[in-house]
């Protein structure tokens, strides 16, 4: 719906006949963009809580993909030489050596 609020007021702001914009400007919208704060609050307690973290791992298929190597990256510290290579290895996901 933000996508029509913005389009619909983004043709308002540029209506061509000047003296007809504020009679316009009552069918404007506020655009609500998603809080990210709320969505990491979410994600926070999902990884606290192990029954709903184990819950989301059953229905979620992650197993050889880059969620699983990210998984194993949380668990290891973060001084270690396997973590660094587990990094390097994440960040690099569909480079090729030329």
């Amino acid at each position: 719906m933000n996508e029509l609020d913005y389009k619909m007021n983004l043709v308002i702001e540029n209506y061509p006949i000047p003296l007809v914009r504020p009679f316009l400007y009552p069918l404007t919208n506020k655009i609500l963009y998603p809080d990210l704060e709320n969505k990491n609050k979410l994600y926070k307690i999902i990884l606290e809580n192990e029954q709903l973290n184990n819950i989301f791992q059953n229905d979620i298929f992650y197993e050889g993909t880059v969620l699983e190597k990210m998984e194993q990256l949380r668990k290891i510290k973060p001084n270690s030489e396997e973590y660094k290579k587990l990094y390097q290895e994440i960040i690099q996901v569909g480079e090729y050596k030329i």
